[in-house]
């Protein structure tokens, strides 16, 4: 069921990869995390830090199904 209906000009879609500052960051997030996170963003989080927002692009999309890959091709094809 639908609890709440949130404004889309209020969200942001993340991408991976995520990046940070320094490989020391991300890695000392995941050693010292205490409970389960859902990405590197929010592991980052729990060691106090804080995360902001930098703009992607919409053709960074993450290939994981050979559908994926189909469109992968397509963009890349189209940015030579």
């Amino acid at each position: 069921m639908v609890s709440k209906t949130l404004q889309r000009d209020k969200l942001w879609a993340a991408q991976t990869p995520q990046i940070f500052q320094t490989y020391a960051i991300i890695a000392n997030a995941y050693k010292e995390l205490q409970t389960e996170v859902t990405d590197d963003a929010a592991a980052v989080e729990q060691i106090g830090y804080e995360v902001k927002l930098h703009l992607g692009d919409y053709n960074n999309i993450k290939v994981t199904t050979p559908e994926d890959l189909a469109l992968a091709q397509i963009i890349a094809q189209n940015m030579l």
